[in-house]
Parts: structure tokens; C-alpha cells; sequence
């Protein structure tokens, strides 16, 4: 559909071009503050935080949005619009792991991280929790405090789960690693990896 002048009117044709007018920024992006990606949430109470902790992987973007052509295509992502991200003003990175105490509604710490936290987060008893950005990283801090306890570099980034199992009497970790391309815009050195990298799609586990 167009006016009367024959320009199109956005969101009335499938199949309009890229008008090149970007909206007003707005924050969060459509990425949402905190997006599909699975918090973690630890029953272990502590003098500071006798309700326990919420563990919640965000993201610190804003975008601005244009119109896009837009055809529909049955099975495959139908948005209809472009998105130029930046960094939230006053964001020292472009995710951050919170640690929400539900007890006093307000955060216990936060970590902040160059790049996104985009997988899910694992919190054990043992007061440990685990997580994977997209600089290929997967790293352990203590959930009390945020120290830093352990990090990995794994082949490819991860936007996978980690897990906990034991065996024997010992106890493991896991992590899947390798994601696509589209997730991968957003990885640093090449840390979407090739699809046919055999770098790609790996379980690394850890002993604990």
C-alpha cells in the first residue's frame, strides 16, 4: 500500500524495500534485556542472601530499526526490518551475568563481559557458576562472591547449557560447543566456526 504521494506505507506490503529510515534508539534492542537463555537458580542460602540467589545472563544493547524488505517464506525467520546495535550507554560490555538476591530485590554483584553471555547458566552446591560467552570462553566463578575460578578456551563459541554429572564417585561438568553463523555475528574470531569445521560441535568436559 502507498499514499498519495506513491511512497509505500511501512508494514502494509510484504514485499517493500529498505526505506533507509532508521527510528528513534531505543533500549533494550529487540534482543530483549535478558533473552531465551536459562537463569540458574540456587536454594542455598547465606547470612547475606537467605532466600538464595538468581543467576540471569543479559544483554546490554540498544538498536535502532528501519524497514526491510520482507518476503515470507514458509519454515524461515520473518522480521521485516533491520537492526543496528550499540552498547547501552555507561555498559563496560556487551553482556553481564547478574546475580539477583530475591530476599532484598536488588543484585548481589554482577559480572560484566566484552562479549555475550549466550547460553544458558549452570549454579552448583558447591558454590560455583558456570557459563560460556561468545569469545569462545567457558569460565566458573564462585556464586557468593563472583570470584574468578576457572576458565577454558574452548574451539568454538557456545550458546549451549552447561551440565553436572557425576561418575564413579567424581563429579563432571560438560559443554557443548559450536553455534551458527547468524549467532555467530556477534562471536569474536571466528567464533561461530565453519559448518563443516570438524572444530565445531564438541563436548568438553572437566572433572570437578
Amino acid at each position: 500500500m502507498t499514499d498519495s504521494t506513491g511512497k509505500v506505507i511501512p508494514g502494509t506490503n510484504p514485499n517493500y524495500n529498505h526505506t533507509n529510515t532508521w527510528g528513534n534508539t531505543v533500549c533494550p534492542s529487540p534482543l530483549g534485556a535478558h533473552g531465551w537463555e536459562p537463569s540458574s537458580y540456587s536454594p542455598k542460602s547465606t547470612s547475606a542472601n537467605p532466600s538464595g540467589l538468581f543467576f540471569v545472563p543479559t544483554f546490554n544493547f540498544c538498536a535502532s530499526i528501519a524497514v526491510n524488505k520482507a518476503q515470507f517464506i514458509s519454515g524461515a525467520p520473518y522480521m521485516g526490518m533491520d537492526m543496528a546495535l550499540t552498547l547501552q550507554p555507561g555498559a563496560k560490555g556487551q553482556g553481564t551475568l547478574l546475580a539477583w538476591d530475591p530476599y532484598n530485590h536488588k543484585p548481589a554483584w554482577k559480572v560484566d563481559e566484552a562479549y555475550p553471555i549466550y547460553g544458558g547458566i549452570l549454579s552448583t552446591a558447591g558454590d560455583i557458576v558456570f557459563y560460556t560467552t561468545l569469545d569462545k570462553s567457558f569460565k566458573a566463578i564462585n556464586s557468593n562472591t563472583s570470584a574468578p575460578l576457572f576458565k577454558a578456551s574452548l574451539k568454538c563459541s557456545s550458546v549451549g547449557n552447561p551440565m553436572t554429572f557425576s561418575d564413579g564417585g567424581s563429579q563432571y561438568v560438560a559443554i557443548y560447543s559450536g553455534i551458527a553463523k547468524s549467532t555467530g555475528l556477534m562471536a569474536t574470531d571466528k567464533g561461530a566456526c565453519s559448518d563443516t569445521a570438524t572444530k565445531g560441535a564438541l563436548i568438553y568436559v572437566y572433572g570437578l
